[in-house]
């Protein structure tokens, strides 16, 4: 094999770590994340047996005849990028899958190419050594390729990250309109949150009757904007979020793979819900002093604080867990998805039971009687609940 280094491999080794360690750390803090199914520490053993494992074999294995600059980059680039396919294989399967593909075909092409050149006649007797040395390019090529092909994609997922926008964005286009058309998406989407059709959901199709929920949500607040939902790497313990200045309802990418349906339902409800207390706080900031004396505007009075000396836990998580604005969502988010599994059970048993009788639906004078005296302890209870004397 002819020697066509540039660096000897004191050099190379060099050039790798120089460049892996500062790449390898901006990969950390905006890109890595656990793979399904794993737990962190796994994930690093793998993450690291990658990155080192890999780039060893690659700077002083593989392209130790090719020893140069872009090379010592292809050792620290591919190992990242093999790592990447696989931690988000199920959040982009299509883009990932392209850029392999995408590879592959190159590098057949290229193969084709360089194997099906005629050997010179008076080369003849170096034909073995000359078809080793064409593979070993191919190889190389390949390896070249498949890094650009991944490095790509991390760019893109990279330039999201960076200007903070999120991983992935619904399909599913958020509604500013009517009641009644969030209200017939939410009934056609509700089946899919039932378990066991859950689990057969891509990460896209989760996000996207996430979507379709946070649509009805709007309407049923009445808020004045969409709810944009979408999904990132959060922090570990930490499910979702709700920036107001751009609307949007940031699900951990980890919690929308692997958890139940309930438990992400119950996010969206929490973020939903500090939506609309953040229009709440607007409203009664707007407010005269006088008006905001009115008991009408308790509750918005908190949220309008809270709001303003927000505690996210991260010195106190005691302070950010007892604040208003996180129990009462923590209540309407505990309520919503208890209320949703209900209805859809009851929907359920009604289709098993097409024979069931009228009269079976039908209340008696009497129990509408104590209906009522329910619904009104109900309604003093909220009242007390929602407006708590000093």
């Amino acid at each position: 094999m002819i020697d066509k280094s540039m660096y000897n491999w004191k050099e190379q080794l060099l050039s790798s770590v120089s460049f892996g360690v500062p790449a390898a750390a901006l990969f950390r803090a905006l890109l890595f994340r656990c793979l399904p199914g794993w737990t962190l520490q796994a994930t690093n053993r793998l993450f690291f047996g990658l990155l080192i494992g890999g780039g060893l074999f690659l700077s002083l294995g593989l392209f130790r005849w090719k020893r140069g600059s872009w090379t010592a980059t292809v050792s620290v680039l591919l190992p990242l990028g093999l790592f990447t396919a696989l931690s988000y294989a199920d959040a982009f399967p299509w883009l990932l899958r392209g850029s392999l593909i995408a590879a592959a075909a190159l590098s057949a092409v290229y193969a084709v190419l360089l194997l099906s050149r005629k050997i010179p006649g008076h080369m003849q007797r170096l034909c073995f050594r000359i078809y080793k040395n064409r593979c070993y390019r191919c190889l190389c090529f390949f390896s070249s390729a498949l890094t650009i092909g991944l490095t790509a994609v991390m760019a893109v997922m990279l330039v999201h990250c960076l200007f903070g926008a999120s991983l992935l964005t619904a399909s599913v286009q958020p509604l500013t309109g009517s009641a009644v058309q969030a209200q017939t998406a939410e009934d056609e989407a509700s089946a899919l949150f039932r378990e066991d059709k859950w689990e057969t959901l891509s990460v896209h199709q989760k996000l996207d009757a996430l979507q379709v929920i946070a649509n009805s949500e709007r309407s049923y607040f009445g808020l004045p904007h969409e709810l944009n939902v979408t999904a990132g790497n959060l922090e570990e313990n930490v499910y979702g979020f709700y920036q107001d200045s751009t609307h949007t309802i940031q699900i951990s990418l980890a919690h929308l793979a692997s958890d139940p349906a309930r438990e992400v339902l119950r996010t969206l409800y929490h973020e939903a819900y500090h939506a609309y207390q953040h229009r709440l706080a607007d409203q009664y900031n707007a407010l005269s002093p006088e008006e905001q004396k009115l008991r009408l505007y308790a509750r918005a009075a908190y949220y309008a604080d809270e709001l303003r000396h927000y505690q996210d836990g991260t010195e106190d998580f005691l302070s950010y867990y007892t604040q208003y604005c996180e129990r009462d969502s923590r209540t309407y988010a505990d309520n919503s998805v208890e209320y949703f599994y209900a209805v859809l059970d009851d929907g359920d048993a009604l289709s098993q039971d097409e024979t069931a009788g009228q009269e079976e639906v039908i209340l008696s004078e009497e129990q509408r009687q104590q209906l009522e005296k329910i619904k009104e302890k109900l309604a003093r209870m909220i009242v007390e609940y929602q407006y708590p004397r000093s």
